[in-house]
């Protein structure tokens, strides 16, 4: 991993100029492709998410069960860099006296290392819940009472559409993102994008919750149903290749 970054310049510079025609998933890699010379149509099509998966809910089971009154913020991810976590247990100590609850969902190598410091530190207002089927996945998201997307910043996660994101959007809560490119691109508006550290989490958080539970309009255009039939129709030659934006 440590050299993919490099290995994708290559793949793009050699690759994208002799292409007919492609398909991007984001926007931000649709004027990478620009930038490398290519003239070839690009369809921008992005990640997508089954939004009839998901239904609007409220954290009061979830409370219950967690044994906590405050609002519960969330995160389903798999946790591998250990720079990524380490900012969620500081957004818990930020927020200690404000009876807000960071709930870990997921599993990943840095886990252990980040359970360890929550037992050493006493750090009461995280709670881990484990893996979760992705089947269980809409249920859980849509009781928190806000997401959190936490990115370390570079020039390929730059380009990042999170899934999360869609997610926490298709039910209806508010999310507080890393300020990513293709993020801030997407202008949702349920989205509050901060700079990346824990103290601008925090103050993304108090400012997300007091936002209303409901389902951004822009999230319509991220139906995998309506991305399949977009699909359908580039396979088929009916679609206008040039650049799509949804």
């Amino acid at each position: 991993m440590k050299y993919f970054p490099a290995f994708a310049h290559h793949t793009y510079t050699s690759t994208i100029p002799n292409i007919s025609a492609s398909v991007a998933a984001r926007s931000v890699l649709v004027d990478k492709a620009r930038t490398l010379g290519t003239c070839a149509p690009i369809q921008l099509i992005p990640n997508g998410i089954e939004l009839d998966q998901y239904a609007p809910a409220t954290s009061t089971a979830l409370r219950a069960r967690l044994g906590v009154r405050g609002p519960v913020v969330g995160t389903l991810a798999n946790y591998d860099n250990p720079a990524e976590i380490d900012i969620l247990l500081q957004i818990a100590r930020l927020l200690a006296d404000s009876e807000v609850t960071v709930l870990i969902a997921g599993r990943g190598s840095a886990l252990p290392r980040a359970q360890q410091i929550v037992r050493k530190e006493s750090i009461s207002n995280v709670r881990f819940v484990g893996y979760v089927p992705f089947s269980e996945a809409p249920k859980l998201v849509a009781q928190f009472d806000a997401g959190l997307c936490v990115y370390m910043r570079s020039p390929m996660d730059e380009a990042r559409s999170p899934m999360r994101l869609l997610m926490y959007s298709a039910s209806g809560i508010p999310v507080v993102c890393t300020g990513l490119e293709e993020v801030r691109r997407m202008d949702f508006s349920n989205t509050v994008c901060v700079a990346g550290n824990a103290a601008s989490f925090a103050t993304g958080i108090k400012e997300a919750l007091k936002l209303p539970r409901k389902r951004p309009s822009q999230i319509a255009a991220y139906d995998i149903k309506r991305l399949a039939a977009q699909y359908e129709d580039l396979l088929q030659g009916n679609a206008n290749c040039d650049i799509h934006l949804l």
